[in-house]
């Protein structure tokens, strides 16, 4: 019986992952990236785990409240400086109005991200929603880092068999080449 990646109980949900090592180079000309495929993993998730994480998901108006308040927060200090500064700091008057747009532009941020979230789910059946919470949890207990290389993973799974390499690049942020190489080990592996 296989373990849970997160707690270590037995687990229901099992994922194969194709492991992408990425080695972020620096020089004059700025940042580059240096990719390579890595092996494929197999990872393993309980339902309590997957549960857990689809709860927090559909709990989300917890932490979007505690998001917005800091926005919100932000938004008063700009009101405050704003009419305290009108007429004779130019700066703080400056500082006030930037923290009215960041205060709005925000909220709308958090309210567009959870509204995202739970859309992505809506239309999944309720054993869907586990499998893909459970994916949520591989990716958040995955090593993310092997010495000094980024490690990320695409799961090798019906829905990702059926994108083309360009998606495959857009979505996991691989270079052409590697996009080409995941495409190709992960149709040899179905």
């Amino acid at each position: 019986m296989e373990k849970c990646l997160s707690c270590g109980q037995a687990a229901e949900f099992s994922f194969q992952a194709l492991e992408i090592r990425t080695l972020h180079i620096r020089d004059l000309e700025g940042e580059k990236r240096v990719q390579a495929l890595g092996e494929c993993k197999e990872f393993h998730v309980c339902r309590n785990c997957a549960q857990a994480q689809l709860d927090k998901l559909i709990g989300a108006k917890k932490t979007m409240g505690s998001q917005t308040i800091i926005y919100s927060l932000i938004f008063l200090l700009g009101i405050f400086l704003s009419i305290n500064f009108w007429t004779s700091n130019g700066a703080f008057r400056l500082l006030g109005l930037a923290a009215l747009v960041c205060g709005v532009l925000g909220n709308i941020s958090v309210y567009k991200k959870n509204n995202a979230d739970r859309e992505s789910y809506s239309h999944l059946t309720q054993e869907q929603q586990l499998a893909k919470a459970a994916w949520e949890c591989v990716e958040a207990h995955a090593p993310s880092k092997d010495d000094i290389n980024d490690l990320t993973y695409i799961p090798v799974t019906p829905e990702t068999l059926e994108l083309k390499n360009g998606d495959l690049m857009i979505l996991y942020k691989l270079l052409p080449e590697i996009a080409v190489e995941a495409y190709k080990y992960i149709h040899l592996r179905k």
